[in-house]
């Protein structure tokens, strides 16, 4: 009876270690979310709580579009010859329905900012350990110290860390944080964020997931030009910004030439390490990722109006591959989260996929909640070379941040009408 009496406070301990517990197991970010759930569930019904969603357009439009989107899932297994891959992915999609209730009954009185800085410090522990880990290895087996910049990095950087996670999805994790990073200095400007960054930056670097890397470098390049633009007048910062966007695209179409330099002059050997990476990516193209997003195309094209099915979508697309390839044999997935949403669900669910995200950018753009927009920008470039959504800790990362986004809107908008009714 005391932990029911206690509810509202286990909830707002819970709600802190939701982003955190996703970094040290899958097992423990399950159970934080059920409890998440049913503390949350007894705290609507002890405090009556409701939004009432037609005051808001927005949050309006975002709840019509979710709830359609919940609803194609299940409409999808009905015409999924493939059950057991349907259902499969109903279990792994699940916190899409159940993160948001967490949020619902203490959303007004939840410091986010607060619960944003923890997990930032969570990732940072996360990065140390993983470092301390890989010296520990390199002393204890008579290594040079040099490996731990270029040996073990990428996936064996990962074996390092509490528990394997794949590349990229640690990788929107590290973005996240940096961007918590970035939204200290422009406030505090407080040098102990400097090192935070720095820390992080080196781990983005150890990780060598190209995606990762890019989404640096772009939210790097917006929060510049945002501190440029509250610093100077608007003629001004309308030339930087072209100069900004006139480097980037010479950097980008001589990225080539650039990472051939800089791999020859610091002779770099491993093919893991993002320069060769990337010079890779230049000269070879992404030949897997092709592959896969020709086959989501042409899947698309065989139910371009309801989709594949909930379970089908892999099925679907391993017809149009050749039987022999990697691709093929290991059955991977779209590695787009939209051109996978599309084969699944058609255009229906492709659609109200993406309106769901694009009101959501309009509205946090409306209110000029730009670190909330910096987190979407974060979620939603991961997607397009990851099908996000297909695994545990992709569904959480975006269902987590996405909801913390809109709630936050909503205390925002909340404590406005309160200040004006008061004025």
């Amino acid at each position: 009876m005391y932990i029911l009496s206690k509810k509202n406070e286990i909830l707002s301990v819970i709600i802190f270690l939701l982003p955190i517990s996703i970094s040290i197991s899958p097992f423990i970010n399950t159970v934080v979310i059920i409890l998440g759930v049913l503390f949350s569930i007894l705290c609507i019904i002890k405090n009556k709580a409701r939004i009432n969603i037609k005051r808001y357009t927005f949050i309006k439009y975002i709840v019509v579009f979710y709830i359609l989107y919940l609803i194609i899932h299940i409409i999808g297994i009905i015409y999924s010859l493939n059950l057991k891959e349907a259902f499969s992915l109903i279990r792994i999609r699940l916190p899409i329905l159940l993160i948001p209730i967490i949020f619902i009954s203490l959303y007004k009185k939840i410091d986010y900012n607060k619960v944003f800085k923890y997990f930032m410090y969570s990732i940072l522990i996360i990065c140390i350990l993983t470092n301390v880990r890989s010296i520990y290895s390199i002393i204890s087996h008579n290594e040079p110290l040099s490996f731990f910049y270029t040996k073990n990095i990428r996936f064996i950087y990962k074996e390092f860390m509490p528990y394997g996670i794949h590349p990229p999805y640690f990788g929107i994790l590290l973005n996240l944080a940096m961007l918590n990073c970035y939204y200290e200095l422009l406030s505090k400007k407080s040098f102990k964020y400097v090192i935070f960054s720095m820390i992080l930056i080196i781990n983005l670097i150890l990780l060598a997931s190209q995606m990762t890397f890019i989404t640096f470098i772009v939210i790097l390049a917006l929060v510049f030009l945002y501190w440029i633009y509250l610093r100077i007048n608007r003629k001004v910062f309308l030339l930087i910004t072209i100069l900004t966007l006139s480097l980037g695209t010479y950097i980008l179409t001589n990225g080539e030439q650039f990472t051939e330099y800089y791999i020859s002059e610091l002779k770099i050997e491993n093919s893991n390490n993002i320069l060769k990476r990337i010079n890779h990516l230049y000269k070879k193209k992404d030949l897997t990722r092709i592959r896969n997003w020709e086959s989501g195309f042409f899947a698309i094209k065989e139910n371009p109006i309801f989709g594949a099915g909930t379970g089908d979508a892999i099925d679907q697309m391993l017809k149009f591959r050749h039987k022999k390839s990697w691709i093929y044999l290991e059955k991977l997935n779209a590695h787009n989260q939209y051109l996978e949403e599309f084969v699944r669900f058609g255009m229906i669910g492709g659609i109200s996929f993406i309106l769901i995200f694009l009101i959501i950018g309009i509205m946090l753009l409306r209110k000029k909640m730009l670190f909330n927009f910096g987190i979407l920008i974060i979620i939603l470039l991961s997607m397009m070379t990851e099908s996000i959504l297909d695994r545990q800790i992709g569904v959480f990362i975006a269902t987590f941040f996405i909801s913390f986004s809109i709630f936050s809107y909503l205390k925002k908008i909340q404590i406005e009408e309160n200040n004006a009714f008061y004025l």
